[in-house]
């Protein structure tokens, strides 16, 4: 009779850790297919502002005490958290190499905030320098000028001197249409 309790107690104890080891792949299971799918509203706010921006100097605005001219319009936005912004000289000025230009346009990027979105262009030789309100947005009339019709992804980047409008440059996707806008406007 021993034989047979020991038995029945090996096989309860079997079981047992049978139902562990399988709760435990379940959970697991779970948590990869929850994790996989979330994404952080700072991880959201990054993955927008990552690559080039075209800024539409047209529908833009900068109060600033100096003149500046600019070489190019485009924002570079780098995963590593890394900027470039557009080369900026002030008329009049000397050393206005094309070096020196470029270093200064060179800078750091973070997200400060994401109730309401904010970000933080640490490039302190830079007119644009300094924190900006983010708002995403679709502007659903497209390429009026080339009779495009397709959707053009927006920024607006805004703080108490400038309203920079910018448009997302390369392709975007059906994924990025659905969660693209704001939320928080």
């Amino acid at each position: 009779m021993g034989l047979g309790k020991q038995y029945l107690e090996n096989m309860a104890r079997i079981k047992q850790r049978n139902k562990i080891i399988t709760l435990f792949i379940v959970l697991s299971v779970v948590t990869a297919f929850v994790y996989a799918g979330f994404e952080s509203p700072k991880a959201a706010v990054q993955r927008k502002l990552k690559g080039f921006w075209n800024i539409e100097f047209e529908n833009s605005f900068m109060n600033r005490d100096s003149i500046y001219e600019y070489f190019g319009v485009i924002i570079y936005i780098r995963k590593n958290d890394a900027i470039e912004l557009p080369r900026v000289y002030m008329p009049g000025k000397s050393g206005k190499q094309h070096e020196e230009l470029a270093r200064k346009a060179r800078g750091a990027w973070k997200v400060i905030s994401t109730n309401p979105d904010s970000v933080f262009f640490n490039v302190p030789e830079s007119p644009f320098h300094g924190k900006y309100a983010v708002r995403f947005f679709i502007d659903n009339k497209g390429w009026v000028s080339m009779n495009k019709r397709y959707y053009i992804f927006k920024m607006e980047l805004k703080n108490d001197i400038t309203l920079l409008i910018c448009n997302k440059g390369g392709a975007m996707t059906d994924d990025d249409l659905k969660d693209w806008e704001s939320k928080n406007e």
